[in-house]
């Protein structure tokens, strides 16, 4: 039988400073497998809420904010902090402000060593820093996590950081935009990407780091990062389907940035990048007036090896003038 209990937030008490205090008697009040409903209103809130392991989080969902006091300073708004046993956690329906204008939090949601574990519809916005940072710890990594349907916009860092403390991460839908770094910065191994919108970054759309080997990017869009699309350094990596377009998306940087690069450069001359498969991918630039004019639709550097490329479209439109002095 299901023995897992609903816990709702109870109410704010005269000493209490912010609602972060009410939500955090729920969650220390809890045991493992119960579910604990957050607040269905929006609430401000002064202190970083600490989540425990083996547990459901279960928001309000995207119409009910919870947003970081001004002056609050926090680095976290909501953290699942490193332990060796934090397994099947599910956080769902969740919006986090960041308040980033009022010195409101660095980042939205940070999770520490999660295994089995599932963030759905979280939702980060205005966050000084990074909006959902999935991370873990040399002996303790994150695997096995899906990220579904989540978002992370107009933040001051990355959209969706995972570091190299985690391995077989899945981030399935969502969308991350306008954020001043990488939409998504992926350093985690046996990982992969499927159905995401990464639009607007002021950096790379997708930046696969060199530790991110065995993975994948499907089927997703990539369009008007200022820098570009997709920036690859790891080997043995399936890139399919994929439609990436008008990236190098300001001015300064027209014909400066590609759709996809493979980073294969001079420090991999004695151990080529390899196996890489760049399939059914749609690379256009070009498409609207003055907009997102990149170098290459596809640019790989000279230190690989058995690469797989073919059944791509690249396409230039070459809508509106181009300042060729811009050029490299």
């Amino acid at each position: 039988t299901d023995e897992s209990i609903m816990i709702q937030c109870g109410k704010k008490l005269e000493s209490d400073t912010s609602d972060a205090e009410r939500i955090q008697r729920a969650i220390d009040s809890s045991s493992m497998g119960d579910i604990i409903k957050f607040p269905s209103e929006n609430v401000i809130i002064d202190k970083t809420i600490n989540l425990k392991p083996y547990r459901n989080y279960l928001g309000a969902g995207w119409g009910t904010t919870i947003k970081a006091a001004d002056n609050a300073n926090l680095a976290e708004m909501i953290s699942l902090p490193h332990t060796a046993n934090n397994y099947r956690t599910i956080i769902d329906g969740i919006m986090l402000d960041g308040n980033k204008d009022n010195n409101g939090a660095t980042t939205g949601l940070y999770i520490g060593s999660l295994v089995n574990g599932i963030i759905r519809n979280v939702f980060t916005i205005y966050c000084g820093g990074t909006g959902i940072y999935m991370n873990g710890q040399d002996k303790f990594r994150s695997n096995t996590t899906n990220i579904i349907n989540c978002r992370a916009n107009s933040c001051n860092g990355y959209g969706l950081y995972i570091s190299e403390y985690c391995e077989d991460m899945h981030v399935l839908q969502g969308d991350y935009g306008s954020n001043k770094l990488d939409g998504i910065h992926l350093k985690s191994p046996s990982s992969s990407i499927r159905d995401v919108t990464v639009w607007g970054n002021m950096q790379n759309g997708i930046y696969v780091d060199a530790n991110a080997v065995s993975g994948q990017i499907w089927n997703s869009q990539i369009e008007g990062n200022a820098q570009i699309g997709l920036f690859l350094n790891a080997s043995f990596f399936y890139v399919c389907g994929n439609k990436i377009y008008d990236n190098a998306n300001i001015p300064d940087n027209y014909g400066k940035f590609d759709g996809i690069y493979v980073n294969a450069y001079e420090a991999y001359k004695d151990s080529p990048i390899e196996g890489i498969s760049i399939i059914g991918n749609k690379v256009y630039s070009g498409l609207y007036d003055n907009t997102g004019i990149q170098r290459f639709a596809l640019s790989i550097d000279k230190y690989h090896k058995n690469f797989s490329i073919y059944a791509n479209d690249f396409f230039y439109q070459g809508n509106g003038s181009i300042d060729k002095t811009k050029f490299r």
